[in-house]
């Protein structure tokens, strides 16, 4: 029988040792035994041929047993469900990209290019970095651990789920490198694992701009390039020191000030998807949603550090959900509210802007 059934199958010296044994302890045995070692037989596997093809092989296994309950011998019923198994392959893989292009279609497209620039900059330091080193350092690895969780705290606010677990195993490995000597630095290693991550971020980059045309919609709206529109805010600035006449003063402002709202933001604004994201971050660690308010002092915050500002706030508020706020329990134990509250104050000085988190 091990010659019949396994001689071209893929499957290994243990695997048909163990189903020969348990045919040996059914056969001649009461049906019982069936029960007790059916789970030892062969269910799938795969044949191949000496032209390099394939088959995937399903077999079922029945017991005939006499009057008395005795196995006298297993029936095989042999199936070939390659065709099944490619159609299955295929199936989830279309699956997989609806989950990919439902994650995508829901964010902004805008924003969603901008998450695409940062990550693949962020991926790629850490790459050079981990080419850069043959040995462990302890700042390299805190700049990898960094760009990581900051990859990872962006797609878990996007809502891309399964770039977040990716990620999240890569930022794990960079954690036990930091966190003692449990785990060696192994470059091969830490490249091929990053270029999982890698990978998976083209697909989605892929899926943005070839497949659903979406980086088109960035252009849709009102772009100018920022380092024009700072440098013309400088000179109208400048202008706006020398004496002139009222009224092309007043012209001159309303340019200024129109110059500023193409590109500027509150901050309310700058960090909406971080703040939102704090929902699913506190429905991990089951504590209620944090109430969160925001001071915006009548501040705009310049386009061009608008995505180091979101990154920042990212991992401010995670980590205010997670460290900051204590669980229900605990805060009905001392007395107060169920929900905890994030109070954010925006601070203008003469020449910078302070933030103030509580």
């Amino acid at each position: 029988m091990n010659d019949l059934l396994f001689a071209n199958s893929t499957l290994g010296a243990d695997a048909r040792d163990q189903n020969i044994t348990a045919v040996d302890a059914i056969v001649g045995e009461d049906s019982m035994m069936f029960e007790f070692n059916s789970h030892c037989l062969v269910n799938e596997m795969t044949v191949a041929f000496d032209d390099g093809r394939e088959k995937i092989l399903e077999l079922d296994w029945d017991p005939i047993v006499n009057e008395e309950d005795v196995v006298e011998r297993l029936m095989i019923t042999v199936r070939d469900v390659t065709e099944i198994r490619a159609l299955e392959e295929a199936a989830k893989g279309q699956q997989r990209e609806l989950e990919l292009i439902g994650e995508v279609l829901a964010i902004d497209a805008g924003k969603f290019a901008e998450f695409l620039r940062g990550s693949k900059q962020f991926m790629a330091a850490c790459q050079q970095a981990i080419k850069n080193n043959t040995e462990k350092s302890t700042d390299v690895i805190a700049e990898l651990f960094r760009n990581m969780h900051t990859v990872k705290g962006n797609a878990r606010t996007y809502g891309l789920s399964l770039l977040t677990d990716v990620v999240h195993e890569v930022e794990t490995t960079y954690d036990l490198l930091r966190s003692g000597d449990s785990i060696d630095w192994d470059q091969e290693y830490l490249l091929n694992e990053l270029a999982q991550a890698q990978t998976l971020l083209a697909e989605y980059e892929t899926i943005f701009r070839d497949k659903l045309g979406r980086d088109g919609d960035i252009s849709k709206g009102v772009s100018l390039d920022p380092e024009r529109i700072a440098s013309w805010l400088d000179s109208i600035r400048a202008i706006t020191e020398k004496s002139m006449d009222q009224e092309v003063k007043e012209v001159v402002s309303e340019a200024y000030s129109m110059l500023v709202s193409l590109e500027s933001e509150p901050l309310s604004k700058v960090i909406a998807e971080p703040v939102q994201s704090m929902a699913s971050m506190a429905e991990q660690l089951a504590k209620p949603l944090p109430k969160v308010e925001i001071n915006d002092a009548d501040v705009l915050i310049d386009g061009r550090v608008h995505s180091m500002v979101n990154n920042i706030f990212t991992h401010v508020l995670r980590n205010a959900v997670d460290h900051g706020i204590e669980s229900a329990q605990e805060r009905s134990q001392k007395g107060k509210t169920e929900f905890g509250s994030v109070h954010i104050d925006t601070q203008a000085a003469s020449d910078f802007v302070h933030f103030k988190v509580s």
